[in-house]
């Protein structure tokens, strides 16, 4: 299947290595999303946390794909932002209503003009991107640079879409520009909108069972001690 194949063509790609060159990224955006965090629950009051988390993973996830820095946490959203938050909710919109599931009558339907508007501002960003890259690589001359040679020699920060851009070299993995927009959406998508769920529902069962939420807290205590600004590593 398809799947499958890209599967195996990217996954020899992604050293560990250059996964490490972005745990600045994570420590980063967390730090912000805990400052924001601060200043909003100091009423104590209940709130809904998913759309902050989705804000910081929305900006990790961005970086490491297309380094591209969103900064949806500090900055008014862009339209490439809206446009993904539009189409995530009109997603969930869709999902409990059956009769959306039926392309031809969803489309013409004010939520599948919403949806379709959204994938159109989604698909040209993603588009000026990859083309905007492949000119940055053609001018540093990186046009027939393996990813180990740039990477090992420190030439720059790799993120996913380099990964596929430099499979898109060889003409057996036959991947055209749409390949390398479909790649690119479904890990932006994928990686913001899982990480949020997951880390969504794993802060309501640690606030719902105070002992869990005491044992992580001493787990923390003893590897950082007093020390709260420390990154975490890898190691």
């Amino acid at each position: 299947t398809k799947w499958q194949t890209r599967r195996k063509m990217l996954t020899p790609s992604f050293h560990f290595k250059i996964l490490e060159d972005f745990v600045k990224t994570f420590n980063e955006q967390s730090n912000i999303l805990v400052d924001i965090l601060r200043e909003e629950f100091k009423d104590r009051q209940a709130k809904n946390i998913c759309r902050y988390i989705t804000r910081c993973a929305l900006d990790i996830v961005g970086e490491t794909a297309m380094d591209i820095k969103f900064d949806s946490q500090t900055k008014e959203d862009t339209p490439y932002v809206k446009a993904i938050n539009k189409a995530c909710e009109v997603v969930q919109f869709k999902a409990i209503r059956p009769w959306h599931w039926i392309y031809f009558i969803s489309r013409l339907t004010p939520v599948g003009f919403q949806f379709n508007a959204a994938l159109k501002t989604i698909h040209n960003f993603t588009d000026q991107v990859i083309k905007d890259r492949k000119s940055e690589s053609s001018k540093h001359n990186e046009a027939n640079t393996g990813v180990d040679e740039i990477y090992w020699n420190g030439k720059r920060k790799l993120a996913f879409l380099d990964l596929l851009l430099e499979a898109q070299k060889n003409p057996e993995n036959n991947l055209s520009d749409l390949d390398l927009r479909e790649e690119v959406n479904t890990f932006l998508f994928e990686g913001h909108d899982t990480v949020s769920a997951s880390l969504g529902w794993t802060t309501f069962l640690l606030a719902s069972y105070p002992e869990c939420q005491e044992k992580v807290h001493e787990e923390l205590d003893r590897i950082f001690g007093d020390d709260r600004t420390r990154f975490i590593t890898t190691k």
